[in-house]
């Protein structure tokens, strides 16, 4: 795929993805089908090498593309109909984007032969989420199937190594807690301990960053993004831990001070106003008056184990 400069609307515009979900009304799955989520006790699914994202190939029945593993985004599935030409359903919600598109989101009842990755394939599955994704697709990625989330994984870890481009999925189980099996071979750099906000996807952490306290979300379909006051943004970018934006209109952002004294840093950090983060303060529940996303820029850095019911983001050796 060609590179193209990746626009801060369009960076916000992924993130407020979450709203769109959290606006969906859902209503009871019918019990003779099954939903889009993870079987099984663990499960491999490798993606390919992106920059920003985690873009993963699979197809919707004949129309082969590319699925974003978002953990921003709520639903398990949400397809984009601009590119599948998938139509129908019912109206299920409305929904919105940083760019200021608005849009109608509808649910399918059903859909056949999903396949993500090489080896798993959903035969029948419902309901899921539709509606156009045009930024994406228009500025992403071209052949762009629709955002796999949290939904899809929820009772999982999940692993994610950047190095060899996978994804690695294991049940939560008692057992699994006891063992902590998913750590073995591995180098433990630090383990962060997460909080509740308002949605179960979106965790948050205490962060200092030269004096000042600030909530922090991770996400893995965002570079990164700060939302500071104008007095902070001037604090931290006359000491140099803000750093001049490159030609994607991205910082390096340095000093990053976890609750446990772990130090680390962000090389791809889209700098927006405090208004442009209302949305996503308002639904995440952020309480502190800048707010920070960490994305790929520090995700990158590590392969991260999630542990979302026991709140905990594992940093390990790469």
């Amino acid at each position: 795929m060609k590179n193209k400069q990746i626009s801060t609307q369009l960076i916000l515009a992924l993130i407020l993805n979450i709203t769109v979900h959290a606006q969906i009304v859902k209503e009871k799955v019918l019990d003779s089908i099954p939903e889009f989520h993870l079987n099984g006790d663990s499960c491999v699914i490798p993606f390919i090498e992106d920059p920003r994202y985690i873009f993963i190939e699979g197809s919707i029945g004949k129309i082969k593309g590319k699925f974003m593993f978002d953990t921003g985004a709520r639903h398990s599935l949400a397809i984009n109909s601009l590119y599948t030409n998938l139509s129908g359903g019912n109206k299920n919600g409305a929904g919105f984007n940083g760019s200021g598109e608005h849009f109608d989101v509808f649910k399918l009842d059903t859909v056949r032969d999903i396949r993500v990755g090489k080896q798993l394939l959903f035969p029948l599955v419902g309901p899921v989420s539709l509606h156009e994704q045009k930024g994406i697709q228009e500025n992403l990625m071209p052949d762009f199937l629709g955002l796999i989330g949290y939904d899809f994984f929820k009772g999982y870890l999940i692993e994610v190594d950047y190095k060899n481009h996978r994804i690695a999925f294991y049940k939560n189980t008692i057992k699994r807690k006891e063992s902590q099996d998913f750590l073995t071979g591995e180098k433990v750099i630090t383990v962060l301990d997460l909080k509740a906000s308002l949605l179960p996807n979106h965790p948050l952490t205490d962060v200092n960053i030269n004096g000042t306290m600030l909530e922090a979300s991770f996400d893995t379909g965002t570079p990164g993004v700060l939302y500071p006051t104008e007095d902070f943004k001037k604090e931290i970018s006359g000491k140099g831990i803000l750093g001049e934006k490159n030609k994607e209109q991205e910082a390096r952002l340095i000093g990053i001070e976890f609750s446990n004294g772990y130090k680390g840093f962000s090389t791809q950090i889209h700098v927006l106003s405090p208004n442009a983060g209302a949305g996503i303060r308002k639904v995440i529940g952020f309480k502190t008056q800048n707010i920070l996303s960490l994305g790929h820029g520090f995700l990158s850095q590590y392969k991260t184990i999630w542990d979302f019911e026991g709140k905990k983001l594992y940093l390990l050796e790469r």
